[in-house]
């Protein structure tokens, strides 16, 4: 073999070899990177438990409790939808509850526009943000590049607030507060308001009737008892469901002064139980249809 030979021959090995421990490095270090983001993830997931909010300043939250649920689309193929969601259960305290509703209804605000902001904090404190960035897929249109997979990561989160005695939820431009005074009675606040800039530029009340509620809401269940208060279409459903009933019932309305307490809702629901969804539907009916009470 000629020198030329050689040299180009020697060359060629050097090439590789450089190619290869290259490769290696690159390798070792994408493997790494993918460890440091299992444990900046399992991390997160610890911090995320003892998250506390920074901008409650005054003291109203008694503790946060964090549930966390994951959920895979494509769970192991090539292509992967991961769906991290929180909810935040914020038990508020007792000083809490002796602030006025319209004072409610503005800390809690301030609360739900910096829960974004704690969840972001938490991410950066334990190094989440900085790992994904380390494995950030630029090529296909998902997040991160995964140990061979390709990773679309969606992280969302809900807020809801309640202690032993109180349930507070939102809607567009409402708010509600489900207050539950006894063993058998809630009663529920609904008001409208309008916000900006964090202040309250209106707030105006419409209180609702109590409702039997059969037991007392503790402090665990008591935010899903507040979110089934509320229906979507109490009178006009109602309604519905009575024009077809085959009962007939005489329509004859003591034009004396009477109250929906004083009529045995109780008695009209066993009457007509499979024409509601449950006894708060009946009374919502009953509520609409005061033609009604001098049957019970």
């Amino acid at each position: 073999m000629s020198r030329k030979k050689q040299i180009i021959l020697g060359v060629i090995m050097v090439m590789a070899a450089v190619l290869c421990t290259w490769q290696g490095v690159k390798s070792a270090a994408y493997t790494k990177a993918c460890d440091d983001y299992d444990k900046a993830l399992e991390v997160f997931q610890e911090y995320v438990k003892v998250i506390n909010y920074a901008c409650d300043k005054d003291g109203y939250i008694d503790k946060i409790k964090v549930d966390t649920q994951l959920l895979h689309a494509n769970e192991g193929e090539k292509f992967e939808s991961r769906l991290y969601y929180y909810t935040l259960n914020v038990i508020m305290n007792e000083k809490f509850t002796k602030l006025s509703d319209e004072e409610k209804c503005l800390i809690l605000s301030r609360f739900r526009y910096g829960a974004e902001d704690e969840m972001k904090r938490v991410r950066e404190e334990c190094g989440y943000e900085k790992c994904i960035e380390a494995i950030k897929s630029d090529m296909t249109g998902y997040d991160i590049k995964y140990r061979g997979r390709n990773i679309e990561l969606w992280r969302s989160f809900d807020v809801k607030f309640y202690n032993e005695n109180e349930a507070y939820t939102f809607d567009t431009c409402e708010f509600e507060i489900c207050s539950f005074d006894d063993v058998f009675n809630a009663r529920r606040y609904e008001y409208f308001y309008s916000m900006t800039e964090d202040k309250l530029l209106w707030f105006r009340a419409e209180e609702a009737k109590p409702k039997s509620i059969g037991r007392r809401i503790t402090t665990e269940d008591a935010s899903s008892a507040a979110a089934n208060t509320k229906k979507s279409s109490t009178g006009s459903s109602s309604a519905t469901k009575r024009s077809g009933s085959t009962k007939s019932k005489k329509k004859v309305y003591n034009a004396g002064p009477r109250d929906i307490d004083d009529v045995d809702i109780e008695s009209f629901y066993e009457d007509n139980r499979d024409e509601f969804e449950d006894f708060d539907d009946a009374w919502d009916y009953m509520e609409d249809s005061p033609e009604e009470w001098d049957d019970y």
